[in-house]
């Protein structure tokens, strides 16, 4: 009995163990939580995979055939993310009012005290908003997204497809977390824009993981030019803030337009043909 004890203790601290090597955190917070200390942590959780990520000594950095297993792999980090972000959405969907609710400190002066002493009050955010303290989060996205790129670009001994499979699923839940604070009035117009380019850079670090095996990647300019030189085609200005040119869109320069009044047209003959006919059966 002992012994069976002793082996589920054992396999017990080997699976925590290994949880904590891979980068998850599963173990659920004792300590209440609210809408400032959930997004600092999101804020802090994502730095800190960042600075691992794109540090250069990153024990993946570097081509190899085999990725070392005692340390955190990309695919688990950015994973270990999107189970943060999951579960500060789960801290909204269950009890939103409670989450809403903030300390702020008061000053309260006394009157036998000359200095004044430092309290706390509750505030509700409901009605202004968390857009700070969510673009303060939502901005780290992108110091994120170049550690990513920076080490998917070098040669790295991690496989290319979990961390490209990792990155959609942060996507995927930083918008639907995105959509819940936006149906419930929390965030507004500058929080939605500050996510799109948050995923939009998600979307260059995919890039930068998307070639087979462990392959480095490339930026999806590079690529670009690759496919314009590819099938001959021009580079699209418009995409630079100018306008398409009549030669970008048709291949030709546009001639001057000149005026074809009283000169011989294609459809003359047609229009003629049909005058006749109609002359002739109004005469018949």
């Amino acid at each position: 009995m002992i012994s069976r004890l002793l082996s589920s203790a054992l396999a017990a601290v080997t699976a925590f163990q290994t949880v904590i090597f891979a980068g998850v955190i599963v173990a659920p917070t004792l300590v209440a939580s609210n809408v400032l200390t959930d997004l600092e942590g999101l804020k802090t959780t994502i730095e800190n995979s960042s600075v691992v990520i794109a540090s250069p000594d990153n024990a993946h950095r570097g081509w190899s055939l085999w990725s070392p297993s005692d340390v955190s792999k990309t695919a688990d980090l950015v994973m270990n993310i999107t189970t943060s972000i999951l579960r500060v959405k789960f801290n909204f969907d269950v009890d939103q009012p409670s989450w809403l609710i903030v300390s702020k400190p008061v000053n309260e002066a006394n009157a036998t005290l000359q200095t004044p002493i430092s309290t706390t009050s509750p505030v509700n955010l409901t009605l202004l908003g968390i857009d700070t303290p969510y673009i303060n989060y939502v901005s780290s996205i992108m110091t994120l997204s170049a550690a990513l790129i920076t080490l998917g670009r070098a040669w790295h001994s991690e496989y290319n497809r979990p961390v490209f499979d990792s990155i959609d699923a942060l996507q995927l839940s930083i918008s639907t977390f995105q959509t819940s604070l936006l149906q419930a009035g929390l965030i507004h117009s500058n929080s939605t824009l500050r996510t799109i380019r948050a995923t939009t850079s998600l979307e260059d670090a995919q890039t930068a993981w998307s070639k087979p095996l462990n392959l480095p990647g490339s930026s999806r300019a590079s690529q670009a030019e690759k496919l314009n030189k590819f099938w001959g085609r021009r580079e699209n200005r418009a995409l630079k803030g100018s306008y398409y040119t009549h030669k970008d869109l048709w291949g030709r320069q546009s001639g001057a337009r000149q005026s074809l009044e009283g000169k011989a047209r294609l459809h003359d003959g047609i229009v003629r043909q049909e005058e006749s006919v109609a002359a002739q059966r109004f005469n018949a």
